[in-house]
């Protein structure tokens, strides 16, 4: 028989005739893997302060990050691999990085005092 690794049972092992031995049976037990349940990170702006990506998830899953850090001017993926022996599955987290945008308004001309004031402009075009 071959164990399946997504059902848990029972296998019993039945010698051959003729060997004075008894059936055994093996009782097998499947964990179902646990993702880590890491928090998406909000986008931020190219060049800011960005948060440290976390060994070790809010469920306990204790593991480790490819890239190792967040980069404050690229987005990308970031794959957590869980270490060894917990039942856990890998896990990617995206992470966007704006770019820095600078509002671009047009020279006001000098003005009288006293004359009209033009509005200033609440949108960059």
């Amino acid at each position: 028989a071959t164990v399946s690794n997504t059902t848990s049972g029972n296998y019993v092992f039945t010698p051959d005739a003729g060997q004075c031995a008894s059936p055994v049976t093996l009782s097998v037990t499947v964990t179902n893997s646990i993702v880590p349940d890491f928090a998406a990170i909000p986008p931020f702006c190219s060049g800011s302060s960005v948060p440290a990506l976390n060994a070790t998830s809010p469920n306990g899953i204790t593991g480790s990050w490819s890239p190792a850090t967040i980069s404050n001017t690229t987005s990308g993926n970031y794959v957590f691999t869980p270490d060894a022996g917990q039942c856990a599955s890998p896990v990617t987290l995206s992470v966007t990085v704006t770019n820095s945008i600078v509002p671009d308004f047009a020279a006001i001309p000098p003005f009288c005092s006293g004359s009209s004031v033009p509005a200033l402009n609440t949108t960059s075009p």
